[in-house]
């Protein structure tokens, strides 16, 4: 059984505004839990510079930069880094003509601080989607 004391949770008018860690660490407000509680999520558009349209997640982390690695290839920059390599990555895109894109994984070993991927469309070729999604679940 879990115990809740006040100094765990933030409450204004009677609503729960804050959940936190025993440590005080991990705050997460009800939005964000009913989301999913993503560390990352981010829209990009990768045609031309690659740009962030929009992100958010639960935590001050985010995607800083793209870096363009030439078509279909993606860096995502992550400041601050994540505590660890113990995250789950999740890719898919979209966009003009070519809807039905998929974004893979590097096969190298992870870090804290990028993720890199590979973007192809529905017929397997390189492609820059116009409206990539990505989400980072983790620590």
């Amino acid at each position: 059984m879990s115990t809740l004391s006040s100094t765990d949770l933030t409450v204004a008018d009677a609503n729960i505004t804050t959940l936190k860690s025993a440590d005080g660490s991990n705050g997460s407000t009800p939005l964000q839990i009913s989301s999913g509680r993503a560390k990352i999520w981010a829209t990009f558009d990768g045609t031309g510079t690659p740009a962030v349209t929009a992100q958010g997640g639960s935590s001050a982390s985010g995607i800083s930069s793209i870096t363009d690695g030439g078509t279909g290839i993606f860096t995502f920059n992550l400041s601050p880094a994540l505590t660890d390599v113990n995250w789950c990555g999740l890719l898919n895109g979209g966009g003009a003509t070519a809807y039905m894109q998929r974004g893979y994984e590097e096969s190298a070993a992870r870090t804290t601080s990028a993720y890199k991927t590979y973007w192809v469309n529905h017929s397997a070729s390189s492609n820059d989607p116009t409206n990539g999604n990505i989400a980072i679940f983790g620590n």
